[in-house]
Parts: C-alpha cells; structure tokens; sequence
C-alpha cells in the first residue's frame, strides 16, 4: 500500500499540469467537469484557464496564426456548458482582450 502522500502529491501533478495546459491535458471541457476527485472549485479554475486560452488563440486568430489540432475545435460554449453543468458562473471573466 502506497503512502497517504503519493495520493495527494499526484492530485496536486495532475491539478497543476491542468490548470498549465487544460487543452493537453482533456480532449473535451465536459471532460473537465466530469473529474470528481477535483473539488469544483479547481475544475472551475481549469475551465476559466482554459476559455482564456481559447480567447487567446482567438486573438492570434485574427493575427493571421490560426489555432490547430484539438484547440481549433473547442469552442467557448462548449467551456459554457461544462462551466453550467457545475452550477457555476460562465461569464466570471471576459477572457484577453487586445491590448490585455
């Protein structure tokens, strides 16, 4: 049986690698939402990360450097929905705006 610790120290790995990257770390922000190990403070902490990610791969968007791969199909009302099926506020932050 491993440590109480090892436990803790990997909730606090995968929490930070999260909040870092969420569109590396979750194909889907329902994805997100689903995790219920994480309090939904944290996983409203990850969505909010991730719809100011997804504003800033707007902004470099209408810079002529549009977003690939998985980033290109996530969308701000798919971090909305996940956000309401948390029973939390979708419009707590605006995200970047230019000259942010």
């Amino acid at each position: 049986m491993s440590p109480p610790y090892t436990s803790l120290t990997r909730h606090q790995s995968e929490l930070e690698a999260a909040m870092k990257d969420p569109g590396r770390e979750f194909n889907r922000p329902a994805d997100v939402a689903a995790r219920h190990d994480w309090s939904v403070e944290e996983r409203h902490a990850i969505l909010r990360q991730w719809k100011y990610d997804l504003g800033q791969l707007h902004l470099a968007t209408e810079e002529n450097m549009p977003p690939s791969g998985k980033d290109a199909t996530v969308t701000i009302g798919n971090i909305h929905e996940a956000m309401e099926s948390l029973g939390v506020p979708t419009d707590s932050d605006s995200g970047p705006s230019k000259g942010a």
